[in-house]
C-alpha cells in the first residue's frame, strides 16, 4: 500500500490546502480585506478597464501574429 501523499499526480512539493490554509495569516488577511474595501466602491469601472486592457490586448496580439503568419507565407 502506498504512503499517504505519494499518489500518482500529487506534487510531493506542493502544500495540502489545509497548509495552505493555515499559511494564511492575519496580516495577509487584513491586506485582502483592506484592498477590497479601497475597491469596492469602484469595481464595476475597475472590471471594465481590465475588460478593456485585455480585449485589446488580445487584438493586437492576434494583429501581430497575423502578420507574422503573412510575412512566413509570402517566404
Amino acid at each position: 500500500m502506498a504512503a499517504a501523499g505519494t499518489e500518482k499526480g500529487v506534487d510531493a512539493g506542493r502544500p495540502s490546502d489545509a497548509e495552505a490554509a493555515a499559511g494564511f495569516g492575519e496580516e495577509q488577511e487584513a491586506l485582502v480585506l483592506s484592498a477590497w474595501d479601497a475597491m469596492k466602491g469602484n469595481s464595476e469601472s475597475l472590471a471594465l478597464k481590465f475588460f478593456l486592457r485585455y480585449y485589446c490586448y488580445i487584438v493586437l496580439c492576434d494583429y501581430i501574429l497575423l502578420l507574422l503568419f503573412r510575412r512566413i507565407l509570402t517566404l
